[in-house]
């Protein structure tokens, strides 16, 4: 008599079933802080990733793209996606749609565009990949055991990184504070008082569309999104032109360089900047090939430009690589490609063009800032001038001090940033190191020539200017590339010893570089919040020192303006703040020299709408030294000392910060 047995589906419904009722006695024992809610985050995340590549693949169509493997179309798509996002939050501040409907209608017309395109047609069996690679991406095959552990371990810890509150300096000043802004009044503003309000904002927009569908979490996640999809672009790049292997370890090198990781979530824009630079590379490669179309490019490297004023220089050097790979060279045919390429770039900048025209009447302002169509500007002179005066600490390079620079870079790297650049110098030995394998390969193919070429005409301009290691990001992938090909063609091609003695090399600057990183997530306490050991307050309470006096201004009235004395930085408050301006004139300092009286400079305050002073005394101690914030005359110190002591009655105390109502 045989015995009676289960089906192998009923068995793995069984065991299913048992895992979920032990899971929900466990976790309700032992939860993961806020897992539903960073899995709802992400799922937002992948909505507006959806969404781009919804119009992306709707801009691109299907034709000039259809030899192309499917991972291939999908970084090209997403990453116009993104581009086209920008362009749309620009359209819809004007039209004063910045509301959360506003993003949600323009996230949900990607998604419809996504699911007529490529879900429908799939469900109908009638749509088919765009090569023979299937609808599994080729990122799935990869097979390189040491890369792809070092990839893991990055994707990690980047996006554990998305979670952790704000804090980095720029993006309280300007990054996020302009979104948040923006957000506040539904619509385009113009901010006299910030410099950088002046500069181009493309990635801004995208944190403006996270922060209007889920604040400023969403923003993080989808920069790190961005780095992800970079990462992506170059892994494809990578295999199409130098082998799998190659490429698996130019996004291992990328991934884990610690200045990579830390700038991919927090505001900065640097990443989005070496995304659309690559981009814009890339596809000059594929148009050689017959593949794709020149607009594409030309509108990468605007978006870049769109990014920030320094992606003029990708877009100047894509115009050089025209001269070599135009066929036939002759003059109608490559004024025509350059005209195509620099026409598509005009178009996607145009918008921050129109708009400091607008504004203060240059269009690229801060150059050129003794400069405008309009007769008052209040950013000219003072304000640009003293922004430059600002960079002064960043030495230029010339002649053969630029191959020191090279030394520096990896040596000495923390004396090419201050402050939170510093984020920017961290990891880039080992892309500098292993150039030199590249020697070794015998057959240099085309592409590496140009990689290299690229390469050094992005150095030489960044190096003989103001060299900032964070700016020279966007050359991180180029870098990655030529270092990754050099170590699996040129090392590992060679005798075992020289091979072993390679792969310690790199073993040893690759755990340099996970302390380097692991230091600085311990100074800032990165991982406390993601990992659930601190809140969200009890963090940013610790690490900035205006956020308890912010806590309060936004318990004030919704009708209430604060001037937020000694400190430029905006953002957390949810309020309408007036900022103190380090580069050009200080009002407070004007009212105050001409008031009467501590009462007179009160009423002056509030004659310009300010209900409400919050003084940051640490802060200002700090930026006085090097900006000198106030230039009171004895007068005007009197008043405003007459004004903090009698006129004005304080509502608010701590260490740092005081709030006083005029």
């Amino acid at each position: 008599m045989a015995i009676p047995t289960l089906r192998t589906e009923i068995k793995r419904l069984l065991i299913i079933s048992l895992w979920v009722v032990f899971g929900l006695g466990y976790f309700g024992r032992f939860p993961l802080p806020g897992f539903l809610s960073k899995a709802n985050l992400l799922i937002l995340a992948g909505f507006v990733t959806g969404a781009a590549w919804g119009y992306g693949s709707w801009v691109l169509g299907r034709r000039s793209y259809a030899s192309l493997p499917l991972e291939e179309f999908f970084v090209l798509a997403t990453g116009t996606g993104f581009g086209l996002l920008s362009l749309l939050m620009f359209a819809a501040g004007v039209f004063g749609l910045w509301t959360q409907t506003g993003a949600v209608a323009i996230v949900v017309a990607g998604l419809l565009l996504c699911i007529r395109k490529y879900v429908i047609p799939a469900k109908a069996g009638i749509q088919k990949p765009l090569q023979d690679g299937g609808w599994i991406p080729a990122f799935a095959g990869m097979t390189n055991t040491i890369p792809l552990f070092l990839i893991s371990v990055g994707a990690v810890l980047s996006l554990l990184l998305a979670f952790t509150p704000v804090t980095y300096y720029d993006s309280l000043v300007y990054h996020f504070a302009l979104p948040q802004a923006y957000i506040q009044a539904g619509h385009w503003i113009g901010q006299k008082e910030l410099i950088y309000s002046a500069f181009p904002q493309a990635m801004e927009m995208i944190w403006t569309l996270g922060m209007l569908l889920a604040k400023d979490v969403l923003a993080n996640l989808l920069g790190w999104v961005i780095s992800i999809l970079g990462l992506m672009a170059v892994y494809t790049f990578g295999r199409r032109y130098f082998g799998e292997k190659t490429a698996a370890w130019a996004i291992a090198l990328l991934i884990i360089m610690p200045a990579y990781l830390l700038l991919s979530s927090g505001g900065y824009i640097d990443v989005g900047l070496a995304l659309y630079s690559f981009l814009s590379f890339y596809v000059l490669c594929l148009w050689s090939e017959g593949n794709g179309g020149l607009g594409l490019a030309g509108f990468f490297a605007g978006c870049a430009v769109g990014t920030k004023y320094t992606g003029a220089i990708p877009l100047a050097i894509g115009m050089v690589v025209l001269l070599k790979k135009t066929r036939p060279l002759t003059l109608k045919t490559l004024a025509a490609n350059e005209l195509c390429y620099a026409g598509m770039a005009l178009v996607a900048v145009s918008p921050w063009l129109v708009k400091n025209i607008y504004y203060v009447g240059n269009p690229v302002f801060p150059f050129f800032c003794q400069w405008s169509f309009r007769g008052v500007n209040p950013w000219l002179h003072d304000a640009a001038v003293g922004y430059f005066r600002g960079l002064a600490e960043y030495s230029p390079r010339s002649g053969w001090h630029l191959l020191q620079l090279i030394w520096d870079i990896a040596v000495n790297g923390l004396n090419l940033g201050g402050g939170m650049d510093v984020l920017g110098d961290l990891g880039w030995a080992p892309l500098f190191a292993f150039l030199p394998a590249l020697w070794l390969i015998k057959k240099k193919t085309s592409p590496l020539w140009l990689l290299l070429l690229y390469s050094l005409c992005f150095f030489i301009p960044w190096g003989m200017s103001r060299p900032v290691l964070r700016f020279l990001m966007p050359l991180a992938p180029f870098l990655a590339l030529a270092a990754a090909y050099g170590y699996v063609e040129g090392m590992l091609s060679q005798t075992r010893g020289v091979r072993l003695a390679a792969g310690a090399f790199l073993a040893l600057l690759l755990l340099s570089g996970f302390h380097n990183f692991f230091d600085v997530a311990d100074a800032l306490s990165l991982f406390k919040v993601p990992l659930g050991f601190e809140s969200r307050e009890q963090y940013l309470s610790k690490k900035l020192n205006y956020y308890d006096a912010a806590s309060f201004v936004n318990t004030l009235p919704e009708t209430s303006r604060t001037y937020v004395v000694g400190d430029q930085r905006g953002y957390y408050y949810n309020r309408p703040v007036l900022v103190t301006p380090v580069f050009n004139a200080n009002p407070l300092t004007l009212w105050a020299n001409d008031a009467t009286s501590g009462e007179d400079l009160g009423r002056r305050l509030r004659a310009q709408g300010v209900t409400h002073l919050l003084i940051n005394d640490t802060e200002f101690k700090r930026l006085d030294g090097v900006y000198h914030l106030f230039p009171f005359t004895p007068k005007g110190q009197a008043n405003w000392n007459a004004l903090r002591a009698h006129a004005a009655k304080s509502l608010y105390h701590d260490a740092h910060c005081e709030v006083l109502a005029l």
